[in-house]
């Protein structure tokens, strides 16, 4: 990284054994150590140094692809998103392999063309991460928080508003951002459509719509910003395109200075010794430093904004992704101040030829996959092979209808960013609930169309989803609703699998409550008194205090 310019050779430097690729004749440097030369000769300790580096670092990105693969199911990783995680590889392992190879090849022979792309990419490719970073874990928390919200109005309504027919309406050529919203127009309607479409089977509807029940359900303009912004931010897709034209608008930068140098100022260069196209190497000058030094500075004050909003504005997770972001800031910071001074103070310009100071930045992104990709991983690994004790759906169900217990659980399903499962049971106490054959079956194709349609912003997290909503929507259209109810147990597989998605996250909250905990192990030994005794019922709801 060292620019080039006229510095002084310290003599005990041709002590150290020397890296032929660096010198164009040795003897020059030997016959001028007490003179102003152009460049200090690399020392071998540079391409050991730099080799010794590669290796541990391609150690870490190997043991963390793995590790994705492995364990991109589980929670930790859910909660990251792998996209996010594979964002932060590609942009480390760009930075890093740019910069390393450089001196592990000697800095001669790296051909200009990539070293003066280095100093526009580098920045993007340390700062973008943390960004990115930042912005998904808000955008999850502005999400959870509205579905925590969601709940508590669920709860508020009157008996009176649950009386009133629930309708949801999807057109096939609108763009769903959420199904509860399409469900607001016209609203002065007394009568309205209703179309839930699965692979093969579309099915239309009529019932009554309730105003003040969709008033709870409608997703305002800001909403549907959050929610289609943690959608962007959780797909491969829109983070591999957003990476290519981040980087993609820095090259043309580095092609539009590069033309700039090479047809105004080709005697007079002011970016790199040579031509900054040439595939030998070259030096650069002090303008590429001060250059990627401008763009980091800008990209860090985005950094240090999304950081003051995630400590003004949010809670701390149960998965520590927030803590993992805002302690690489600091760490950041130390390090790039080190570098600086690495810069531009002249003894560690010559430390420089012994250990490379770009080490001091590619360091930094080590630090980085470590913290946010490996340790997760290790979460990962620690909880699945921990024994876990055994949940039964009654102990669930005991939770979920204890009012304070339940509040504790939902909080913690908030900053775990899984309260669907929590919005879903309790939309199916409420169809449980319904009177009328007709409110049921509405309520009905109103859950599935909140959680088992594929995109929905409540979508829950399960397998063959499509196979089980057609299967569901075939009993529900095919019943005489004239007639029969639909049944108590028409979501009950449906029940088992988000009761079993919870497990984890209440696993966790009874290790963190002793409060839950208490009520689990009381719940627990009733039971066992009602098994050996039969002599009294489960008590329907236990003491609790917070």
């Amino acid at each position: 990284m060292t620019t080039s310019f006229s510095e002084p050779c310290a003599e005990w430097i041709f002590s150290f054994p020397l890296v032929l690729s660096s010198l164009t004749n040795t003897s020059t440097f030997q016959n001028t150590t007490q003179e102003q030369v152009r460049n200090c000769p690399d020392t071998i300790m540079v391409p050991i140094s730099s080799g010794l580096f590669l290796l541990g670092y391609s150690t870490l990105i190997v043991a963390s692809i793995v590790g994705l693969i492995w364990k991109r199911n589980s929670g930790h990783i859910r909660a990251r998103t792998v996209s996010g995680m594979i964002f932060t590889i590609i942009s480390s392992f760009l930075f890093v392999l740019g910069i390393q190879i450089r001196y592990v090849i000697g800095r001669a022979v790296y051909p200009c063309i990539l070293y003066s792309i280095f100093f526009v990419v580098m920045p993007p490719c340390v700062a973008m991460p943390t960004i990115l970073r930042l912005l998904r874990f808000y955008a999850q928390f502005q999400v959870s928080k509205m579905k925590s919200q969601q709940l508590t109005h669920l709860d508020q309504l009157s008996d009176q508003t649950m009386r009133g027919e629930l309708s949801t309406t999807e057109n096939n050529n609108s763009d769903l951002v959420s199904p509860r919203d399409n469900s607001m127009k016209n609203m002065n309607q007394r009568q309205q459509s209703t179309q839930i479409s699965s692979p093969s089977m579309s099915v239309k509807c009529t019932s009554r719509t309730s105003n003040n029940f969709m008033q709870q359900y409608k997703l305002g303009f800001k909403e549907r910003i959050w929610y289609r912004m943690n959608d962007l931010l959780s797909r491969h897709t829109y983070i591999m395109m957003f990476l290519i034209a981040i980087l993609g608008v820095h090259v043309v930068l580095w092609f539009c200075i590069t033309v700039i140098e090479n047809s105004f100022f080709a005697e007079d260069r002011f970016f790199m010794t040579n031509d900054s196209m040439s595939l030998f190497g070259c030096g650069a000058q002090y303008f590429p430093s001060v250059l990627a030094l401008f763009i980091y500075c800008g990209f860090f004050c985005i950094e240090c904004l999304c950081a003051v909003l995630l400590l003004v504005r949010t809670d701390s997770d149960t998965w520590y992704i927030k803590k993992e972001a805002l302690c690489l800031i600091p760490i950041q910071v130390l390090l790039g101040s080190l570098f600086l001074v690495t810069e531009f103070v002249e003894i560690f310009r010559i430390l420089d030829h012994i250990v490379p100071s770009g080490t001091i930045m590619t360091t930094y992104t080590g630090i980085e996959i470590f913290v946010t990709i490996f340790l997760p991983i290790c979460y990962a690994i620690y909880q699945d092979e921990k024994p876990k004790s055994e949940v039964y759906d009654t102990e669930m169900e005991m939770i979920l209808n204890n009012k304070q217990a339940f509040e504790s659980f939902l909080d913690h399903c908030r900053r775990s960013f899984c309260a669907e499962g929590l919005l879903f049971y309790k939309d199916l106490e409420k169809y449980k609930q319904c009177s009328s054959s007709t409110q049921r079956r509405d309520m009905a194709l109103h859950i599935v169309q909140c959680y088992l349609v594929q995109g929905a912003p409540q979508e829950l997290n399960i397998g063959n989803i499509e196979t089980l909503r057609e299967e569901i929507l075939f009993v529900i259209h095919t019943n005489n609703h004239t007639v029969n109810k639909l049944p108590d147990h028409l979501f009950d597989r449906v029940k088992s699998v988000a009761l079993s998605n919870l497990i984890d996250a209440y696993e966790r909250l009874k290790r963190q409550n002793p409060n839950i905990k208490k009520l689990s192990n009381d719940w627990k030994e009733h039971q066992s008194y009602h098994t050996r005794n039969t002599l009294q019922p489960i008590p329907q709801s236990l003491t609790y205090e917070i």
